[in-house]
């Protein structure tokens, strides 16, 4: 019984400590140029502290930010992964987490691609962080960039859907026509096959 009311309340000190640390992010005058400085700070070095007590209440914060990017809303999103990642054990999916919603966002390409460093030296093997990464490159105009992103993508997944849709776009608009027609034929027979 005592164990059960020890890890209760834990739980509930875990929830209430993220809490207190959005509110404090959100409400101390964090400018988006503020929140840039931080993100940087953070995806370049690692929270400045290395806390990890907040596990429970920083997962729900991801969570949380990812729903947020769902729906467009980049600062509240960067702001909940930056929280997780201050509260609770450094988690690839708060920096992954802060790489999307900082392109959301609209912030400087330098610090994305920072977030999805740190991502990638956590789990260097997750093919999907690779595409994202190589989507946004993409979409920010550079292709010999994402290129790159969805190429190591398929090196780690060779069925990733989305680096190979990343690759026939990209190939597409520099004219490479035999890699755009590989890429789009492959990417037929993925959505045949994950029907």
């Amino acid at each position: 019984m005592k164990l059960i009311f020890q890890r209760d309340f834990i739980f509930l000190l875990s929830i209430l400590l993220g809490f207190l640390a959005t509110d404090v992010i959100a409400n101390e005058g964090f400018t988006p140029e503020l929140l840039q400085q931080e993100i940087k700070k953070t995806c370049e070095n690692g929270p400045a502290r290395k806390p990890n007590y907040g596990r429970v209440a920083s997962k729900q914060m991801i969570d949380t930010g990812w729903q947020m990017v769902g729906k467009g809303e980049g600062l509240e999103a960067a702001k909940l992964f930056l929280t997780a990642l201050f509260i609770g054990p450094e988690n690839h999916n708060a920096y992954w987490g802060l790489a999307i919603a900082s392109h959301v966002a609209k912030f400087p390409l330098e610090m994305i691609n920072a977030c999805f460093e740190r991502a990638r030296l956590r789990f260097p093997n997750v093919s999907d962080i690779y595409s994202d990464h190589g989507r946004i490159l993409e979409e920010r105009n550079h292709s010999d960039e994402a290129i790159v992103a969805f190429k190591k993508a398929l090196e780690i997944d060779g069925n990733n859907l989305n680096a190979h849709i990343g690759l026939t776009r990209s190939y597409g608009k520099i004219g490479e026509a035999e890699k755009f027609e590989f890429h789009k034929r492959r990417v037929l027979e993925l959505q045949k096959r994950n029907k």
